[in-house]
């Protein structure tokens, strides 16, 4: 209990705080477990223990450890010191950081404080107000700020509403912290308001609109954290304003009603914390619109307010808690975008599927369902008669009263906003029926009509299919895909009625031309439902459904009116049955592949053509059209891969390849007609790539480096101004750095709304009408939807998956440029452009590696692994404030050959004459002025001379300044590019990766230093011109260049001297790299081995007999000289690599977190265990020595016993069965001579029961050495003396019956026989069956009837009636009793012989005269002829019928 200071002082510092927190974490168990004497007498020590630990530096694991001590401590113990801990804690807290005391001990007593006055607050109650304003003072203080807050939120909670002469403090510290910078504070501080909040009815009265838009601004850039709190803070607070108020409080409290409470958090989700805002009218109908953080919170707050109030709540308002909700979703600023329309209808969603899916029973949910089919509706009659419940905000007056103006709104808007609340509608009412599986089939089974008569009317039509038949009319796309998947969601729940749904769509289609597209859509996400139904499809109705869909196809090549759409619902359900598989597919592959290919042009002459005529809706219908026929070899090579031969893959690779080649065209046809044809090249583009995908590489080896190009230019953004990024970075990588990408939030209950919120993540944004195939093609799970990705995203994201798939097959040249490809993309891009990019990059490079593993190959040679290596680093990447341009650089250099803009010098190929010009220099033959020679011609002469002169000064001039320029370029290049190169410590200190980029840096240096030495070289060619124009400062000139290039062979002879150290760190870092590597596989594999090893050394083992325990011994024999020896080498060798790697001068080791020192310490323990591991052994053997000779001796002890038992059961049977002959007298005589004998050997016995306990003692539970055990002994004996004195009872009482009833022994033993036959369980005595078993077979006649046997039933009562069985003596009276009412055999027939006058035989006539008419013929019947001597004609044999009608009670 007790801290061992002794030995917490002799541990180094670096293990005291793991003691430490073992102890303190150990402590609340051992207090809970001591008796309360012993903890009375150690309390005062562990209060001084633990009090001296307040002052120590003690982190956040070790604070909450000592608070629960302290709790625990109090509350088994004495609360004596309880005020002196509360004092000390409040003086460390007031007392000043200069005199010794820090932040963290502070820290600790808050914490501390918190706990004890949430268990204990009101025995501190006299502290109370003291602590409390330590707390508010303390609160200035932003390091306390969020500790302080949860301390107060422990003090409410122990005091209750004891607390409330400080809550209007506490209020006001909530709120302030509520709109704290830290995150940890708001946190707190909506922690701490929940508390509050349950004792302080101000919080949700006075001060709700307050605090509620506190609440909201703490939203405002929250974390997840933070969100958390903040909505279970005003969810909870919510939910006080509909719980009953205490009975002190009724009357005169007012708390908002329903609709007032909701409409908190309605307008929260609307605007945001602008809702709080003092403006009113036009003014706050001006304020802006919540932002994402807001939103999300604001939905777990509702889903917290939901939560609290429960399902029976929830139940009873129903529809006005859905419709509110879901008029979240009919709002013009929660809907202002598509992909604000996407997040708020997953929020709306969020909340609905909690509402229903969380808290309503079965039943309510069959009725939410049908209420939300109602509602649907209702609502679409109430926009299309033009009688809208949206105000021009896109309110409902029936939740957003508040803010509702005039009622004027258009009526397409409304119908625009109202596709979000029919598809959540929808979406809910999907979930609902996989929720209730075949409960749902009320939402679709025909309802009657009552009439006023109470008689039926007619038949109702079902309430899903009647909403469905709404919402697949609808204008909006995403309301039709809804309606869409609620119907799959009913087939996969019914699929009984899979049928009747695809009748009902069909008549939607045959009914009104503009229902193509919904029932289309529904009839294909039908159509998905068959791969897992087990009732398939009927094929009249696959036939039917394969004719409609060829039907629309050919239908849209003439029709002029709903050409678009009719196409696309053609394409549509031919790739919906096609995704039912080979079953139905089979028969129509050949039909297929040639309706695929009329779609496409057979050849480049046909594309251009084609592309140079046609008009921009040509194009576009083109490109509807090919979307299709790609979305239904998509699907066939998806689902019907087993019908894909070599030639049919052949036939598909034709439309494929010109779908390619119209896409490298695609840019040209977007510059003439404009961006219109973008997305339906985008989703052609997808289509291709997910078929490409589906295939081999090899089959379309041919356009391979077409295609890549395409792909590469895809995700590197080429052609795409938007910076989108891909969303498979966070699958591709792996689980711990997935975390970083936010995978953590899928463990997490509010992932489907929190997605929304995660940088670089597109995962929040999926929606039903990006991709309609997701109809069919995705696979059935759960309740939640498909989300296909917007389209530039899912784009991107196809295009990865296939360069992924294709990059194996690209040849080592080839990846290589690629590499160096995706190097100058990122180089050339710009801040968030280049974050971007790189994702794509990155994942697209990560997929190819995925790749190469799967096929089993290898990315390349070493330099093309170096690149990739660089690629992924980020080396190859120019990062900001670096000093050494980059390779490759697109850009030129300080001192480059090229000119910077806006230079003054003239460049190579100028206006300007160079060397070698053809005007005079100085020097040449022409006359200079002043010469005497003058003419005409002289003058001309001396004009050229004069213009020749004045362009070579002009050139001298230019030549002058371009070398000044060049010069200072150089010179301001060369100035302190010597310190990077003589610094060592960044190349020893680094590891492999960072001294490989140092490489790369040095390369680009050595490449700018050859640049710098070529300018020096082109300023030399510079100055030779000026010496040769006569340069007057040709010297200086001369010096500066000499200057120059001294400084350029320093910095090269510096330059190869790094060259050489970083070759030198790189061959070390190699070298230990590859030390770790080995010491990581070796270490692992070792650890494994230790692991395995201390488990079997440590293992619990079992043993019986010796030859167990010296099994035992002989495997470990075996495992000390093999395993063991071959362990420690194993030993030596990683012992080595760590050597080895301690030379290099590094013992870290990134690859593995096993060290040296662990496995030593590991590695000793098993040397050690071995040796005791053989003691064990021993011990046990001897253990086993001793067993066996206990066991000897009750065996030799058990068999004598056992073999006497026998013999005496056997001789006890031969005296039972009246000793072969002997009388009674004799008999009981014998058997009391038996039993002396037996208690005679009783000592017997006694002695083997000695032994047995001897053998239990020792826990030994088996015995080769005999078959007897003790407990059967003991039974045995028992049952032989039992028996015995049995024997006795019965033969003294068949004395007496004898002597009593005038038997003879013979009769007894008759008697005896017959029931000892009938007994079988040999207990001594007959039940009812077999009593009436043994009468039937003395000849008593009986009933034929067991169940129902009045005769016997008397003789039973008459024997017995309490008793459900007889004894032996019981049937003997019996027997006696009938012996005396009935003749015997002998009487009988001497009667006869008197009657035939001694003869042996009888007549008839002799009968019927001496005997009753009756009884004469009864005889003559039954009586034999005789045939013995002297027989006459009609001779009766009377002997043979006496003896046969011996023992029947007629006679």
């Amino acid at each position: 209990m007790l801290l061992d200071e002794a030995v917490y002082q002799s541990l180094p510092e670096s293990k005291k705080a793991l003691y430490l927190h073992q102890w303190l974490q150990g402590l609340p168990q051992v207090i809970s477990d001591t008796p309360k004497a012993e903890l009375k007498d150690k309390q005062k020590l562990l209060v001084g223990q633990l009090q001296a630990q307040l002052n120590a530096a003690l982190g956040p694991p070790l604070r909450t450890a000592l608070a629960q001590a302290f709790v625990t401590l109090y509350s088994m113990g004495d609360t004596f010191s309880l005020h002196d801990t509360i004092g000390k804690c409040c003086d460390i807290i007031r007392a000043r950081e200069d005199v010794g005391v820090s932040s963290t001990n502070k820290l600790t007593c808050i914490e501390c404080l918190g706990a004890l006055f949430e268990h204990h607050g009101r025995m501190a109650g006299s502290l109370f107000l003291e602590t409390m304003q330590l707390f508010l003072k303390a609160l200035k203080v932003q390091e306390y700020r969020a500790e302080i807050l949860n301390a107060m939120g422990c003090v409410v909670v122990g005091l209750g509403t004891s607390s409330s002469s400080v809550q209007k403090e506490i209020y006001k510290s909530i709120r302030t912290g509520l709109g704290d910078k830290s995150m940890l504070v708001r946190s707190a501080a909506a922690k701490c308001g929940i508390q509050l909040a349950k004792c302080s009815t101000f919080l949700y009265s006075q001060e709700l609109d307050a605090i509620s838009n506190s609440c909201l601004k703490a939203l405002e850039g929250s974390n997840y954290e933070v969100r958390c709190s903040v909505a279970a803070f005003l969810g909870t607070l919510v939910s006080l304003t509909q719980k009953p108020l205490p009975p002190s409080l009724k009357g005169k409290l007012k708390l908002p009603s329903l609709e007032e409470a909701l409409l908190i958090l309605s307008n929260g989700f609307i605007r945001g914390a602008s809702m709080f805002m003092k403006a009113g009218g036009a003014d706050l109908l001006k304020t802006g619109t919540a932002s994402r953080e807001v939103r999300v919170g604001i939905t777990q707050g509702y889903t917290t307010f939901l939560a609290e109030m429960g399902g029976a709540w929830a139940e009873k308002h129903l529809p006005s808690l859905i419709s509110h909700v879901l008029d979240l979703a009919y709002h013009t600023r929660t809907t202002s975008t598509h992909i604000d329309a996407v997040y708020s209808r997953k929020c709306v969603s969020f909340i609905l599927r909690f509402l229903c899916g969380k808290l309503l029973s079965e039943s309510a949910q069959l009725i939410a369902a049908k209420h939300l089919c109602s509602l649907v509706c209702q609502r679409v009659a109430a926009v299309q008669g033009a009688e809208s419940p949206v105000d021009p905000q896109g309110q409902s007056p029936s939740t957003f009263s508040s803010t509702s103006s005039s009622s004027s709104a258009a009526p397409e808007k409304a119908t625009t906003i109202l596709q979000h609340l029919l598809i959540c509608s929808i979406l809910e009412v999907s979930a609902l029926v996989c929720t209730l599986n075949t409960a749902a089939l009320p939402l679709v089974a025909d309802e009657n009509a009552v009439d006023g008569t109470g008689g039926v009317a007619s038949k109702k039509a079902p309430p899903l299919l009647e909403a469905l038949g709404v919402v697949l009319l609808h204008h909006s796309r995403g309301a039709r895909l809804a309606g869409a998947w609620c119907l799959r969601c009913v087939g996969v729940a019914l699929p009984s009625q899979l049928s009747r749904l695809l009748d009902f769509c069909l008549g939607l289609m045959r009914g009104s031309p503009g229902a193509v597209y919904g029932s289309a859509y529904g009839m294909a996400a039908l159509m998905g439902t068959v791969r897992q139904s087990e009732l398939g499809m009927p094929s009249a109705k696959a036939k039917e459904l394969y004719q409609v869909a060829l039907d629309l196809i050919h239908l849209s090549e003439d029709s002029e009116n709903h050409t678009a759409s009719r196409v696309q619902s053609g394409w549509s359900l031919l790739s919906a049955y096609i995704s039912m598989g080979p079953t139905y597919v089979r028969a129509q592959v050949p039909a297929l592949l040639a309706l695929w290919k009329n779609f496409f042009p057979h050849s480049m002459k046909q594309l251009k053509e084609e592309q140079s005529k046609e008009s921009l809706n040509s194009l576009t219908f083109l490109l509807e059209q090919r979307t299709g026929v790609l979305s239904a070899i998509v699907s066939f090579l998806r689902f019907c891969g087993d019908l894909v031969t070599p030639e049919i893959a052949k036939r598909l690779l034709l439309p494929l390849e010109s779908a390619l080649a119209m896409l490298s065209g695609f840019p040209a046809l977007v510059k003439v007609h404009g961006v219109q044809l973008k997305a339906s090249g985008t989703l052609l583009k997808l289509r291709l790539y997910q078929a490409f995908s589906l295939m081999s590489p090899a089959i379309f080896e041919g356009c391979l480096n077409t295609l890549l190009k395409e792909l590469v230019m895809e995700f590197t953004l080429a052609d795409n101004l938007a910076n989108t990024t891909t969303s498979l970075l966070r699958s591709m990588c792996h689980p711990d750095d997935s975390i970083l990408l936010g995978s953590w939030l899928e463990e997490t209950d509010q992932q489907e709304v929190e997605e929304q919120l995660q940088p670089n993540s597109a995962a929040g944004s999926g929606a039903l009408e990006h991709d309609p195939s997701c109809l069919y093609f995705h696979p059935f799970e759960g309740t939640r939807p498909p989300g296909p990705l917007p389209l530039g995203v899912a784009v991107i994201d196809a295009a990865i998956v296939l360069f992924g798939k294709a990059f194996p097959a690209v040849t080592v040249k080839h990846r290589q440029q690629l590499l160096g490809h995706f190097e100058d993309c990122i180089r050339q891009a710009k801040s968030a452009r280049q974050q971007a990019i790189q994702i794509n990059i990155f994942t697209a490079f990560l997929v190819a590696l995925k790749n190469l593993v799967e096929v089993k190959s290898v990315l390349g040679q070493p330099e093309l692994l170096s690149k990739a290596y660089g690629l992924i680093a980020g080396s190859a990447f120019p990062m900001e404030g670096s000093a050494f341009p980059m390779e490759g650089s697109a850009f030129p250099m300080e001192g480059s050959a090229f000119p910077m803009e806006g230079s003054a010098f003239p460049m190579e190929g100028s206006a300007f004459p160079m060397e070698g010009s053809a005007f005079p220099m100085e020097g040449s033959a022409f006359p200079m002025e002043g010469s005497a020679i003058f003419s005409e011609s002289g003058e001309k002469t001396y004009q050229e001379f004069l213009l020749s002169e004045l362009r070579r000064l002009q050139r001298l001039e230019l030549l002058a300044q371009k070398f000044e320029h060049k010069a200072s370029k150089l010179d301001a290049w060369n100035t302190g590019k010597d310190q990077p190169l003589i610094r060592t410590d960044d190349i020893d200190q680094a590891n492999l990766a960072e001294v490989m980029a140092l490489e790369k840096q040095h390369d680009t240096f050595n490449s700018e230093l050859a640049a710098q030495e070529a300018r020096l070289s082109q300023l030399s060619v510079i100055a030779n011109e000026l010496r040769d124009l006569k340069y007057s400062k040709a010297d200086a000139i001369d010096s500066r260049i000499e200057s120059i290039g001294q400084s350029l062979a320093s910095l090269k002879q510096l330059s190869a001297d790094r060259n050489a150290r970083i070759n030198d760190a790189i061959a070390k870092q190699q070298k230990l790299d590859s030390l770790r590597l080995e010491f990581g596989k070796k270490a692992a594999t070792f650890n494994n081995w230790m692991d395995n090893t201390i488990d079997d050394l440590h293992d619990q083992f079992s043993c019986s007999t010796i030859a167990d325990v010296e099994k035992l011994q002989a495997q470990f024999e075996v495992f000390k000289s093999g395993e063991l020896q071959n362990a420690s080498t194993q030993y030596t060798e990683v012992a080595n690599l760590v050597t080895e790697m301690a030379a290099l001068g590094s013992t870290d080791n990134p690859y593995t977190a096993l060290t040296a020192e662990y496995i030593y310490e590991k590695w000793c323990s098993i040397l050690d265990q071995v040796p005791k591991r053989s003691d064990t052994y021993l011990d046990e053997l001897n253990k086993q020595q001793r067993h066996e000779q206990l066991r000897i001796v009750f065996a030799e002890k058990a068999n004598m016993v056992g073999a006497y038992i026998e013999n005496k059961s056997s001789a006890l049977a031969d005296l039972s069965m009246n000793g072969k002959g002997a009388s009674m007298e004799d008999q009981l005589k014998a058997l009391k001579d038996f039993q002396a004998e037996l208690l005679a050997n009783q000592p017997q016995i006694e002695e083997a029961e000695g032994a047995n306990q001897a053998i239990e003692g020792a826990l030994i539970f088996d015995n080769p050495h005999t078959i007897y055990s003790m407990e059967g002994i003991r039974s045995s004996w028992a049952q032989l003396l039992t028996a015995a004195g049995r024997a006795i009872n019965e033969t003294e009482n068949q004395i007496l019956i004898r002597d009593s009833k005038g038997l003879s022994e013979d009769q007894i033993r008759e008697y005896r026989a017959s029931f000892s036959h009938f007994d079988k369980d040999n207990s001594g005595k007959l039940d009812k069956n077999e009593f009436r078993a043994c009468l039937l077979s003395l000849s008593y006649k009986l009933g034929s009837d067991p169940t129902d046997d009045p005769v016997f039933e008397k003789i039973w009562q008459d024997l017995n009636p309490t008793d459900a069985v007889i004894t032996f003596e019981q049937f003997l009276n019996f027997m006696t009793k009938e012996m005396v009412d009935r003749d015997t055999a002998e009487q009988v027939m001497n009667s006869f012989k008197v009657l035939a006058g001694d003869k042996p035989y009888i007549t008839a006539d002799t009968l019927k005269r001496e005997l009753p008419a009756d009884q004469a013929e009864y005889c003559i019947k039954r009586m034999a002829q005789y045939t013995g001597p002297g027989a006459v004609d009609g001779a009766l044999d009377y002997q043979s019928f006496s003896s046969a009608l011996y023992g029947q009670s007629e006679l």
